[in-house]
């Protein structure tokens, strides 16, 4: 696919930040109350909040992952802890002038999800997430291209890349549990396998339902109430969209674009075998399109 690898990786060098429509971001002050970060999270249905200190310089950010690996391991209590208690500090920010290339470099090799957009002095102007990437390289996958040479070999081969299957993926087996098992041993076993989610499955090890990081801020943390007085079932997203190994990608693009932040892959009885996330997709993306790429700061990005 070497056409379509040079044309990726183009667009990678010459796309700005703006070009991912950065979200304007909420902020809150490290002294604020984690339980208004939660509200907003769940309200706004949003991944982050940035923190900022009194003259509004980005100090921290504040993740879904944050929150599901120190609020419950360290037993924060949520009514009255502030922000800065559980919050990643001094996170790395990007400026308008980065390449998207940047923002997919720091993403990867970050483990990050989030990237915050920063003026020269860390005054924050937006942030971006990896569901923005995906947007934007589908968009990319997309994108008539008749400005390039050889435009029905390119075209071919981005057909041939969205109808690959989910079986070409490098996915590890998920994290499957039963709806019997304690929320808090759930969770434990999400924060320990660094797990954006699990799958459930019922006493015959078909696909119940899931629960993800989500559904910890949604349910269990925003609405003040103990893991130890949930039963796990009242947690679950029950009855997923499902996916199989043979499913093209275009497909789960499809459904992640349309709202989806996972999906269970299952076999013809329903038993489940993989999770499907956004990260999972971005990663794919890079490795299979650009990976000889690396995308150090240009002069003038940070």
């Amino acid at each position: 696919m070497d056409i379509l690898r040079r044309h990726i990786y183009q667009r990678l060098v010459m796309s700005r930040v703006a070009e991912l429509h950065p979200n304007s971001p909420f902020a809150l002050r490290p002294d604020d109350p984690l339980i208004v970060a939660l509200e907003i999270m769940k309200s706004k249905r949003i991944g982050s909040i940035l923190v900022t200190d009194n003259v509004d310089k980005l100090v921290g950010i504040v993740t879904e992952k944050d929150i599901i690996h120190r609020v419950f391991a360290q037993r924060v209590d949520i009514d009255n802890a502030p922000v800065s208690t559980v919050m990643t500090r001094d996170p790395k920010g990007l400026r308008r002038s980065a390449s998207v290339g940047r923002v997919i470099y720091l993403m990867s090799n970050g483990h990050y999800r989030h990237v915050p957009i920063v003026d020269e002095f860390d005054y924050p102007l937006g942030i971006v997430s990896i569901k923005d990437v995906l947007t934007w390289l589908v968009k990319c996958l997309d994108d008539e291209v008749e400005t390039e040479e050889n435009v029905n070999e390119l075209r071919s081969e981005v057909d041939f890349f969205l109808n690959s299957y989910v079986s070409s993926l490098n996915l590890a087996p998920p994290e499957i549990v039963s709806v019997k098992q304690a929320p808090s041993e759930v969770v434990r076993k999400m924060r320990d396998q660094s797990a954006t989610g699990v799958l459930v499955a019922d006493m015959y090890g078909r696909l119940l339902g899931m629960f993800t990081e989500r559904d910890y801020i949604v349910k269990a943390a925003a609405l003040k109430k103990p893991l130890n007085e949930w039963t796990f079932d009242a947690l679950l997203t029950y009855k997923p969209q499902t996916a199989r190994m043979d499913t093209p990608l275009k497909e789960i693009l499809q459904m992640l674009g349309a709202g989806y932040r996972h999906v269970p892959i299952v076999d013809l009885g329903n038993k489940p075998v993989a999770l499907v996330s956004l990260s999972d997709i971005v990663s794919h993306l890079s490795e299979s399109l650009i990976s000889d790429l690396v995308c150090p700061p240009a002069k003038g990005e940070s």
